[in-house]
């Protein structure tokens, strides 16, 4: 994967996942963002919105895929149409400078992006 639209760069950002119950328990938590296998960042889940995907606005899909080719990645990715779907909002925290490889416990939370 890559930061396409580079919003892990940004303060706040989003993902959307498939909908999983685990996502509105972690609210507040922070979690390693992980980037092709190495931590890219630390960011705390500030929300969850849990809503069908065709009911999401296409301009926030094109945003968060920065892609107008959305519906392939979110295909690829397994996302139906008729799919209830997380959109998460994170808050960075802090970022790995320096590209090393970390230690991170089985237990911590993980994002991968």
């Amino acid at each position: 994967m890559r930061n396409w639209n580079k919003k892990l760069d940004n303060k706040l950002f989003t993902t959307i996942r498939k909908h999983s119950d685990y996502y509105s328990t972690k609210i507040g938590e922070e979690f390693y963002v992980i980037l092709n296998n190495i931590q890219y960042s630390k960011a705390r889940l500030l929300k969850v919105e849990i809503i069908k995907f065709s009911d999401i606005d296409k301009l926030i899909l094109i945003l968060d895929t920065g892609s107008l080719e959305y519906s392939n990645i979110y295909k690829r990715l397994g996302v139906k149409e008729t799919d209830m779907v997380d959109i998460l909002l994170f808050e960075k925290i802090s970022i790995n400078k320096f590209g090393i490889q970390q230690v991170i416990n089985k237990d911590e939370n993980l994002l991968t992006v």
